[in-house]
């Protein structure tokens, strides 16, 4: 009896979810929470945001009043900024395949067999593909050494190494495999042997398995062959002196 129950009312609540008004949608708000007072039995939401990251795992979690059963998870959907479905209703929050700095609307919904939701905390991790633990070089005789490590990878397909001169053209100079998935600490070396005199600016790119990328660190390095100093400038992704 419970289980066929549990399943009426995932019916009964997909079928809500496809009336929720996507358009009515209001800016998500991290470690927000939203109290219903009178209590209610169902409870339908939708938020605007912007993706930091290729993938976001979205939690909304209950407190019921008095005491009572509701879903474990509310079903979410997913839609671009024109409304248009992009994921079907599912129970876990999680999103992948997303673009970057791009908006979307979530909506969610929720319905209790017992007891009625009094406070709606919500919260979001963002899945990144990777931690990185530094990015830095030295300078060598030979060229320049270039280094850096990562704490964590999900689904890292590898690195692209990409050298200017005047942080507007770029220059492929190599790809190295990442670990792929890791939760330990996994250290790089890439060596440039053409190095040109002068200050040379590199940039770090993370490819995921399914071909995104993300641009993770642009630094900047002295090299020259007599001397081997290695003064630092530390640059943003859009070529930005920050250090």
């Amino acid at each position: 009896m419970r289980y066929v129950l549990a399943i009426l009312i995932t019916i009964i609540t997909s079928t809500v979810l496809g009336q929720t008004n996507c358009s009515t949608a209001g800016p998500y708000i991290d470690n927000g929470f939203v109290f219903y007072n009178p209590s209610q039995i169902t409870i339908q939401r939708c938020y605007t945001f912007m993706s930091p990251s290729d993938s976001i795992n979205f939690s909304f979690e209950l407190a019921t009043t008095p005491p009572g059963t509701c879903l474990d998870q509310p079903l979410y959907q997913l839609y671009n900024q024109n409304c248009g479905t992009i994921d079907t209703a599912n129970s876990d929050g999680l999103f992948v395949n997303l673009t970057p700095n791009t908006n979307y609307v979530l909506c969610y919904s929720v319905t209790c067999s017992t007891g009625q939701v009094a406070v709606l905390f919500t919260s979001e991790e963002i899945v990144l593909p990777i931690e990185l633990l530094y990015f830095t070089a030295q300078s060598t005789s030979n060229g320049i050494d270039i280094l850096w490590a990562s704490g964590s990878e999900l689904n890292c397909a590898g690195f692209k190494l990409e050298r200017s001169t005047d942080v507007s053209n770029w220059v492929n100079i190599g790809y190295i495999e990442g670990a792929g998935n890791s939760q330990q600490v996994v250290r790089y070396l890439f060596e440039d042997k053409k190095p040109t005199p002068g200050v040379n600016y590199y940039r770090l790119i993370q490819y995921d398995l399914d071909g995104d990328f993300e641009i993770l660190q642009t630094i900047a390095i002295m090299w020259n062959k007599e001397t081997q100093t290695s003064p630092f400038r530390y640059y943003n992704f859009l070529g930005q002196k920050i250090k």
